[in-house]
């Protein structure tokens, strides 16, 4: 992806070249990520930060107390001192 330099008027390429699919307004912002990549606040990564999960190529957050997780309902490590109960859920 490329965006239009204003001041030079010309294009230049996205910084993560083959990850990032569109970026915003300059070129070291990402907008959208390319295949198995996850976009979070601009950048494209492998694997999404730690309390967080990959959904169609964007990192969203696992919810509270929860340090690693399938998706938003389905915890599967929670940060201390919670524990995960039997509904995949972090609890005192």
């Amino acid at each position: 992806s490329v965006v239009k330099n204003s001041i030079q008027d010309e294009c230049l390429k996205c910084y993560d070249g083959e990850m990032c699919l569109k970026c915003k307004k300059d070129i070291n912002n990402c907008e959208e990520c390319s295949g198995e990549y996850g976009l979070f606040n601009g950048d494209c990564y492998v694997q999404c930060p730690i309390q967080f999960y990959k959904s169609e190529n964007v990192c969203l957050s696992c919810g509270s107390y929860c340090l690693e997780c399938q998706d938003n309902k389905i915890c599967n490590t929670c940060i201390p001192p919670f524990k995960l109960d039997l509904n995949f859920e972090c609890v005192i």
